[in-house]
This record gives C-alpha cells, structure tokens and sequence, in this order.
C-alpha cells in the first residue's frame, strides 16, 4: 500500500480553524481526488486518519482488521478514519471547510460506508452527537439520515451500502465553517469511509411535488401558500402552488399537496405523517428525529 497520505494528530480535538481556501456555493468535494485533505482542516482524536485509495487496506497504529480495506462511493479517494471508545467518548474525525453562501436555501450532506456492516451501527449516533453536520458551529438537524449498512462493500463494485446524511440550512450571503462530524462508540474499532461531501442549494437538487414554497420539504408552510393563492389562474403551469401544473390553482393542488406531505426532496422523511386537515394545517410544526448509533460490536 502506499504511504499514508495525510495522517491526524491525535492531540488535536475541539473547535476546527478555517482551511486554507474556501469552497464557493454550489460546493461538491467528491472523493477526494487530490488524494490529500485539500481544502479540508482535519482534527479529533482518531487512532487514524487518511485519505485512501479505493481497495487499499487501512494499515496504521490501532488497526486490528483482517483485512479492512478503503470503500470509495466515487472517483478513486475518500477520506477514511478508524474510530473507536475505548480511548473515550471524545474519539472523532471532524473534516471543516469554510463555504461561501449566497442567500438561498441549501443541503448540506455526506456519503458514509464502511468495512463491513457489523462494524457499523449508526443507531442513535445522531441524538450522541456521533455524526453530525454543523455550520458555524451549530449542528443542523438532520432530514435525510439513511439506515443501518447491509452487508460488506466490495472495493471497486457498485457502492451500494454507503449511507447519505444530510441537513437543511436557510443561508444568508457569507463564509461560514462547515464541519462534518463522525465519532467511534462501542467496544471496538471500526473502519470508516466518507465520500461524496457537499453543500448545494436545494433548487438544484430537483423539484419537489407540493413544495409550494421550494424549501425542500412538503409540511404545513406549503398548505399556507395554497390557501393564499387559491383561486389564481393564468400561471406558467407549475408556478406557486400549481402542482396539478394546469395553469390554475384549485381543489387539485391541495390533493396534490396532500398526497406528497411529509416528503423531502426525492426521498420521503423519517416516519410517515398524514396530512393535516386545512383547519389545522397552520398551525401544525412538524419535527424530526432520528436515533442512531456508530460503533463497532463483537
């Protein structure tokens, strides 16, 4: 295997400074590519820290694998890190680079996979801060947050097993830190790959049906502005609160927002929710939550 590519020290823990360089909107880190932490500041207290080639074993102080190898979602990198508890809950890999935004809504996410699926319980990592994505230093809620990986990753084969987080942020023009968070809990060590990093506005993850109001969720605040444009006709089909994309909005709409609520972008959100009745709509919050949990077990 070639020489480590970057490594972390292991002192480092807490608060990241800001990378050198900063990645504009529109920011998409795929893979890794230059083979290093470019554009990254690294820190935490992992037993080990790289970026790897895609089917290389993971080899350095505290590795105990047979083998486990790096898993690349795409390109030929991604950063890898072996984490654990043993040493303390404080064990992380924290990657930050600081982004600019513009005044938009965003998604902010990354892709996770790892050496083998028993090594890899995401089960309440979120509510223990074991992954986590922060802006400024805040931790956004997460809204998409994949299940548990099944079965192993073949090095080279299609990634199927790696897992996408990912977290809303409403933006105001500026540079802030983002910073990715994955910490180790369990009995043991595990082997981790991230891949496929990025922050991009939610208007260019695609539309969604009956998200009148393009935030990128169907709730309660869509309902609103299909309420207040009832009625209207003339539209550029599939304007406003158009979904039935006949130029008008009417009766349809509102099934049409019905029929999608509680969706995010393409993928539905944790949980189902039925649709509220208009009376109620206004005034409903809508929070989610999930509960997971990173760790090796044997």
């Amino acid at each position: 295997m070639p020489p480590l590519r970057s490594c972390l020290a292991t002192a480092l823990f807490g608060w990241l400074g800001l990378a050198a360089g900063v990645a504009t909107a529109d920011f998409v880190n795929g893979g890794f590519e230059s083979g290093d932490f470019s554009g990254w500041t690294v820190a935490g207290r992992t037993e080990n820290s790289m970026v790897g080639h895609d089917g290389d074993e993971i080899v350095g102080e505290g590795s105990i694998f047979s083998p486990a190898v790096v898993n690349v979602r795409s390109g030929d990198y991604a950063a890898v890190a072996v984490v654990a508890a043993t040493q303390g809950a404080g064990e992380h890999l924290a990657l930050s680079q600081p982004v600019t935004f513009t005044d938009d809504f965003y998604e902010i996410g990354f892709y996770i996979g790892t050496d083998a699926a028993e090594n890899f319980d995401v089960l309440q990592a979120i509510a223990s801060g074991g992954l986590g994505i922060y802006v400024d230093g805040s931790p956004l809620p997460l809204h998409v947050a994949e299940h548990n990986l099944q079965g192993f990753v073949t090095p080279g084969s299609d990634p199927v097993d790696f897992r996408l987080f990912a977290a809303r942020y409403e933006a105001s023009a500026g540079t802030l830190p983002v910073e990715l968070r994955v910490s180790g809990s369990g009995s043991s060590r595990a082997g981790i790959s991230i891949d496929d990093a990025y922050a991009l506005p939610v208007s260019e993850l695609g539309s969604l049906t009956g998200d009148y109001n393009q935030d990128g969720v169907v709730d309660a605040a869509d309902y609103t502005v299909w309420r207040d444009s009832l009625g209207q006709t003339g539209l550029t089909p599939g304007a406003g609160a158009d979904g039935s994309e006949d130029g008008a909005v009417g009766p349809v709409d509102y099934d049409v927002w019905r029929d999608n609520y509680g969706h995010a972008d393409a993928a539905p959100a944790a949980g189902s929710a039925a649709a509220p009745e208009p009376a109620s709509a206004a005034l409903l919050c809508v929070a989610a939550a999930l509960v997971r949990r990173i760790g090796r077990r044997r």
